[in-house]
């Protein structure tokens, strides 16, 4: 038999009853970290792309990351996605949008999915 709508707890009410522990402990997504943990992983994930971009630059003499490119495990083309993303935003600072635009980063997504080298194996890659 199924229940009558009626005989259901009101989930606001079934939430707000609940300990305080189970609405805020450890894990929740609303809970946030202390700014000096999170400032200290931000600038590690930084350092660790900014340094996966300058090697690349290096090999290459350009930013124009294909897809499939990793460096120790890190999708160089998302972390500088995330990049174009956070200056759009106003999230990057000054320093970091010089730092990327010395190496040739372009900034509108499209130029830079325009010029970039087709990866092998891929239809795109197939010389006629």
């Amino acid at each position: 038999m199924i229940k009558a709508r009626s005989s259901l707890p009101n989930l606001p009410t079934y939430v707000k009853n609940q300990p305080s522990e189970a609405r805020s402990g450890p894990g929740r997504f609303h809970e946030s970290p202390s700014s000096e943990g999170s400032r200290a992983r931000s600038e590690a994930s930084w350092e660790r792309g900014y340094a996966a971009a300058v090697k690349f630059f290096r090999e290459h003499g350009h930013l124009r990351v294909p897809r499939s490119y990793r460096s120790d495990g890190l999708r160089l083309d998302a972390w500088l996605g995330r990049q174009r993303a956070a200056r759009r935003d106003g999230r990057l600072s000054a320093q970091r949008v010089e730092e990327l635009s010395r190496l040739g980063m372009q900034w509108g997504v499209t130029a830079a999915r325009a010029s970039a080298p087709a990866e092998e194996g891929s239809a795109s890659a197939a010389q006629p």
